[in-house]
């Protein structure tokens, strides 16, 4: 991990470095409205400004969606702003990484009902990868709760920490 200066970090618009405390601060792409924008830590402790011409997949800043369909994760909000310590940066990852997994799964759930009818066996063949698609679901959801109660543990151990806004 790099460390960055507080008045180079002052930079990226939707941190606020002055009241992080001991908590970690991300760099994510950032969504403006009209353009992205990303900033890489150097070795030497400053930021590089860059202007990604697109975002495929992951987890970003903004204030409106990119595209309509883009999910927003309230608790993933809290855990940037408000208990974002290194303790939490892995569970963080895990749980955003499985709300990426079930959502691709829920898609396809629809993606399979949509085509049953192209299917050899019909309803009945999609209901097969239905059935194991919704084992994955329950299996990803189980393991997810796994991780943010040790997450929810740290943010109300840690609540005297100055709100980042």
């Amino acid at each position: 991990m790099v460390r960055i200066d507080a008045k180079e970090l002052s930079k990226v618009p939707y941190l606020r470095a002055h009241a992080a405390g001991d908590r970690s601060l991300r760099l994510a792409p950032f969504w403006d409205g009209a353009a992205w924008h990303l900033w890489i830590a150097v070795p030497d402790g400053t930021l590089f400004p860059m202007k990604p011409q697109g975002f495929s997949e992951g987890s970003y800043v903004a204030t409106e969606p990119a595209v309509a369909d883009d999910i927003y994760f309230p608790f993933m909000e809290f855990v940037w702003k408000r208990a974002s310590w290194p303790e939490v940066d892995r569970r963080q990852d895990a749980i955003v990484e499985d709300v990426h997994q079930l959502a691709a799964s829920i898609a396809k759930i629809d993606f399979f009902w949509r085509m049953r009818e192209h299917v050899p066996g019909g309803g009945l063949a999609v209901g097969r990868y239905v059935r194991s698609e919704l084992e994955f679901l329950l299996t990803t959801y189980r393991t997810s709760c796994g991780q943010s109660g040790p997450v929810s543990a740290c943010s109300t151990k840690n609540s005297n920490v100055a709100k980042v806004s």
